[in-house]
């Protein structure tokens, strides 16, 4: 299958099972791991040491502190004193495992779980000391207030961490709090990166608002510094025990009636109809929908919106419709047509290189492709707060994607070798170099894979210096392919390879792993300014090629 091949260390069963008891059992507790290892040495050593705060250097107190032994036995555990110091007797001739804890704080193992590796000692001397750092949680606070200055309570506050997976970015909710009554507000807990912070809606019972007296106000969203949408608002950039102040002044906005009608949707359907903004977040203000008649009634203050409906009959078919709504005033006599369930069907050809008509008929048999075909899928390329994406399943002996939601969306092809992917296409839509875009009630045509098994074979290693290296390498055809770029990680002294490549012109890019982690490389945008810098190759089909990469780290 063609995917990130992550090479890490790797752990035995024994350190697998005393790692999963040291990170998991309440601190006053032991546990053991069974193992076949011939009988301990009855020679017993020490262990001290220190733990510190990574920023100031500063001793830290009443950290928890955890020493397993690789051969099995007993693990031990501690807390630091007053000066930050703990310290271990009886440990066996070994290799320690060592690990650290305290609330406020992370540990390695909690910045980057994929790479975690624990502090190992080997016991051979009597004594042996070593120092841990840990790194203080970031802290955001901050107050709400109206331009009057008094505060407002019960406001939602949301805050946004960047997030780069996979090439794509997006930003996932990382905390959330709600105002005092003194429209003060604190979010503990954060590690480095980058953060939005929006505060709102706060609104108030909007049930009420069809009373034809005095119109209702609410406050609305608005992202710090005082931004009205994601797309302007300035990230924050945290560091390991900074502390930012984050204020907000909201002003009252008058609060307007939506209602409609929803036509289309069967009978015994349960329906529902919100308002989210265009990143996917559900606005928590309720729309009543009468089931009988289909008519439906909200409120929202002004601003821009996707009315979005959501029904499922007792086959658990969606059906669904989102309809961009900007609201200026009240808003009557809306038609919101439940469309039908979106559906795909998928079609893959198999196209071996030497196409008699038997050999034709066996790669085609609906296994055969099954097989060849691994995973097909949709992946949003919108901006969302979570991420989107649809795997194609069996469907009526075939494969198909069932119950979409509206949207733009990549496709992704994972094939087992030989074969790769010559082209996908829907209609006259190049989904190698085009995003789907389904809209509601979208009937689309026939999602058609041709895969071929004339593929080349790309092999090479990564240098820094001169030197063999490891670190991450990117293969891309174009700018134009991103969406399909192929990456793999090796360690260094070891070579990458990527099989059942495509025909055709390549840029190969190498990268540390930390520019790699914060490098959103499906976008041309963002890639560009390391192309220059790419090594080129050109695949024939059937070729074996081998490459250096120079690896490369931020770009200036």
């Amino acid at each position: 299958m063609h995917s990130v091949n992550a090479k890490r260390p790797s752990f035995s069963s024994t350190a697998v099972g005393i790692l999963v008891c040291a990170l998991t059992l309440a601190p006053a507790l032991f546990c053991q791991t069974a193992t076949d290892a011939p009988a301990l040495s009855t020679r017993t050593h020490s262990l001290s040491g220190t733990v510190v705060n990574s920023v100031t250097g500063e001793p830290i107190r009443r950290v928890m502190v955890q020493a397993a032994p690789a051969n099995g036995t007993q693990m031990q555990s501690a807390l630091t004193d007053s000066e930050g110091r703990f310290e271990f007797s009886g440990l066996p001739e070994s290799d320690i495992s060592v690990l650290a804890h305290k609330p406020g704080y992370f540990s390695t193992a909690d910045l980057n779980p994929s790479d975690f590796q624990p502090e190992t000692v080997h016991l051979v001397d009597d004594t042996a000391t070593l120092t841990l750092q840990l790194l203080p949680e970031a802290i955001i606070a901050g107050h709400v207030a109206t331009a009057k200055g008094d505060p407002i309570e019960d406001t939602p506050i949301r805050v946004f961490r960047e997030v780069i997976s996979n090439g794509y970015r997006r930003w996932e909710v990382k905390g959330q709090a709600t105002t005092e009554e003194d429209g003060h507000f604190r979010m503990v807990g954060l590690m480095p990166g980058r953060y939005l912070l929006a505060a709102g809606p706060n609104l108030p019972n909007l049930r009420a608002v069809r009373s034809r007296g005095v119109r209702k106000e609410g406050f609305g969203t608005m992202f710090h510094p005082g931004a009205p949408d994601m797309d302007a608002a300035t990230p924050v950039a945290l560091t390991g025990g900074q502390q930012v102040t984050a204020d907000f002044v909201l002003k009252l906005e008058p609060v307007f009636q939506v209602s409609g009608t929803l036509v289309g949707f069967p009978p015994g359907a349960g329906v529902g109809v919100q308002f989210t903004n265009k990143y996917g977040e559900v606005i928590p203000s309720p729309i009543d929908v009468d089931m009988q008649t289909g008519k439906f009634h909200g409120a929202i203050p002004g601003g821009s919106y996707i009315l979005q409906a959501r029904g499922s009959d007792s086959t658990g078919r969606l059906s669904a419709t989102d309809l961009p709504l900007i609201v200026s005033g009240d808003v009557e006599g809306i038609t919101l047509p439940l469309g039908a369930p979106i559906t795909i069907p998928v079609n893959v050809e198999l196209r071996p290189s030497s196409n008699s008509p038997e050999q034709l008929a066996a790669a085609n048999f609906l296994p055969a492709r099954e097989v060849a075909a691994s995973s097909v899928r949709l992946i949003s390329t919108d901006v969302h707060i979570d991420n989107v994406e649809y795997q194609a399943e069996k469907a009526n002996g075939g494969l198909a994607f069932r119950n979409l939601a509206p949207g733009r969306y990549s496709v992704d092809i994972s094939t087992t070798a030989p074969w790769y992917v010559r082209s996908a296409r829907i209609g006259a839509t190049d989904l190698l170099r085009e995003d789907l875009v389904i809209g509601s009630g979208h009937r689309a045509e026939p999602l058609e894979i041709v895969l071929r098994d004339d593929g080349a074979r790309l092999k090479g290693n990564i240098l820094a210096d001169g030197q063999s290296a490891g670190g991450w390498v990117l293969v891309c055809a174009d700018q134009e392919l991103l969406t399909h770029a192929r990456t793999t990680l090796i360690a260094p002294g070891s070579g990458f390879e990527f099989v059942s490549l495509a025909p055709g012109e390549y840029k190969v890019l190498a990268f540390d792993r930390e520019t790699f982690a914060a490098l959103e490389f499906r976008n041309a945008e963002v890639l560009a300014p390391y192309l220059s810098k790419a090594a080129t190759v050109t695949l024939h089909p059937g070729e074996e090629a081998t490459i250096n990469v120079e690896r490369q780290g931020t770009a200036k």
